[in-house]
């Protein structure tokens, strides 16, 4: 009985190292599991950097040149607007004041011609 206990401590004890062993190992391998993953997404980063400097980059730069332009566009076309109206303003002026003019050289020609004075 003396043998089948000793027996049984040491077969406990052999479990137990062996328990502690696979913990080791277990934390061992979760370890390098992280660094795995770690080293997968640094370099899934490092890519995605990589595309977007190679693919997207270029679309904004382009996006921005077009964007430029069309500003630079509208700037051009509300200058010939303003530049337009303040023409038309000034013909405008113009034919109201001859208008003016006119209607009122009318009225005194016509007082004169019925010799109606102010």
């Amino acid at each position: 009985m003396k043998a089948e206990i000793e027996q049984l401590v040491a077969s406990d004890e052999a479990a137990r190292i062996d328990v502690e062993n696979a913990k080791k190992e277990a934390d061992r391998l979760v370890q390098k599991a992280k660094a795995e993953a770690k080293a997968i997404m640094d370099s899934a980063h490092e890519r995605l950097a990589k595309v977007e400097k190679a693919e997207i980059k270029p679309i904004l730069v382009e996006a921005k040149r077009q964007a430029d332009e069309r500003i630079r566009q509208a700037d051009d076309y509300v200058r010939r607007l303003r530049s337009g109206i303040a023409l038309k303003k000034g013909r405008i002026l113009d034919e109201f004041l001859k208008a003016v003019l006119e209607g009122t050289g009318a009225s005194r020609q016509r007082r004169i011609s019925t010799h109606e004075f102010p």
